[in-house]
């Protein structure tokens, strides 16, 4: 099925243009895609593999860009915004001081500014929370360089920490418990 989603991007005749051959292209016409907001690299890796696109029909797509298939749909987010965080999980009886560090779970976070909710989803599952916050904000995360390229990792770790920026100016910290309350 995904085969008949994907086909190879139409190509220019013009020569002084550079071509970049895309690796897949998301053929639905009916489709407009405003924002991709990519996971944080894996640490083991170095590579990205998922990326969050919203789109014009209030939809929010977990893109897993390795084998170019949606992983899950988020439906009635019109204006979403979208940015990646990780939480750690420790072991119980685990030594919280040991020196590798602990394992961290994904989570997607999409903010609706228009109606004030931010909800936190674990990458390849459901959502598992949501709260109330400021309208009319903006969800900026560490790890899209929107602070600057140097501060990647500066304040989290390489984590990638999640803020959001309310309209008065006031920066609040996103922050998720491990019984994944936000």
């Amino acid at each position: 099925m995904a085969s008949s989603l994907f086909r190879p991007a139409p190509t220019s005749t013009d020569s002084s243009i550079l071509q970049l051959a895309p690796v897949l292209h998301l053929a639905d016409p009916h489709r407009s895609v405003l924002a991709i907001a990519p996971a944080p690299p894996c640490p083991i890796t170095g590579r990205t593999v998922l990326a969050a696109l919203s789109d014009a029909l209030g939809r929010v797509i977990i893109f897993d860009v390795d084998r170019g298939q949606a992983v899950r749909i988020v439906k009635g987010v019109r204006g979403a915004q979208c940015a990646w965080g990780a939480i750690p999980i420790c072991a119980q009886g685990s030594d919280s001081k040991s020196d590798s560090s602990p394992a961290r779970v994904l989570i997607l976070f999409i903010y609706l500014p228009n109606r004030g909710i931010l909800e936190a989803h674990i990458a390849g599952g459901g959502r598992v929370g949501a709260v109330n916050v400021a309208r009319g904000g903006r969800l900026v995360s560490e790890h899209n360089g929107i602070l600057g390229a140097g501060a990647q990792g500066r304040w989290t770790g390489g984590v990638g920490g999640v803020w959001i920026v309310e309209s008065g100016g006031r920066i609040r910290k996103v922050e998720v418990g491990l019984d994944m309350s936000i």
